[in-house]
């Protein structure tokens, strides 16, 4: 594996994380929603899996089957337009005034779905075309085909460096978010609006791309 082409690929990748979109979303929305950080890393855990998975899929050159198939990918758009509509509306329902009274009896019937931020995770991260498109385009880029490693091997590589990014980015997010929203109850209902409106709009536009 070249290690010049591993770094720089490894820089892309940070930057790409600190694009907001439908991750960002589902991280502010456990930060918000959720009094523990187990919810939050719980989250960020199902987000990492899905993009090892997703690496694993690319890898494998099933990533480069699917995008040639607009049908497919118009599947994945829908199905991630549909769950980003689901998490944005829950969001904006929550600003109710009953539904504020009862975020506490909320929160703690949360702590019985345990799981259920994980499969938010890696349903916001695997059925995120964009994310898909960016490993296919991107990973053979920065693939050495005269290293002692294969071709499968790097590109597996580079998904895994992608996915570090993506937990740490992620953990540094939802820690910043805690500290402005313990700091003022306002900043909750702005976060908790804007977060709400803004997964919609992307659910939008995800479905209007196809």
């Amino acid at each position: 594996m070249d290690i010049a082409l591993l770094m720089s690929f490894w820089g892309l990748s940070i930057l790409m994380t600190c694009i907001p979109g439908p991750d960002w979303g589902l991280i502010l929305r456990h930060v918000i929603g959720s009094e523990s950080r187990a919810a939050v890393n719980q989250a960020v855990a199902g987000i990492g899996a899905g993009y090892v998975l997703m690496s694993a899929v690319v890898a494998a050159g099933v990533g480069v089957i699917v995008t040639q198939h607009p049908a497919v990918l118009t599947a994945i758009s829908l199905g991630g337009a549909a769950l980003l509509i689901y998490l944005g509306a829950t969001l904006l329902w929550g600003l109710r005034p009953a539904a504020r009274v009862a975020a506490g009896a909320q929160g703690q019937a949360q702590g019985n779905k345990a799981s259920s931020p994980v499969w938010e995770g890696m349903g916001v991260s695997l059925l995120n075309p964009k994310a898909l498109m960016f490993f296919v385009a991107m990973l053979p880029q920065f693939v050495n085909t005269q290293a002692a490693w294969s071709v499968s091997t790097q590109m597996f590589t580079l998904g895994m460096a992608f996915t570090v990014s993506v937990v740490v980015v992620y953990t540094c997010l939802s820690l910043a978010a805690r500290r402005v929203l313990r700091a003022s109850n306002r900043a909750v209902v702005v976060m908790q609006g804007a977060g709400g409106v803004a997964m919609l709009v992307l659910a939008a536009v995800m479905v209007g791309r196809w």
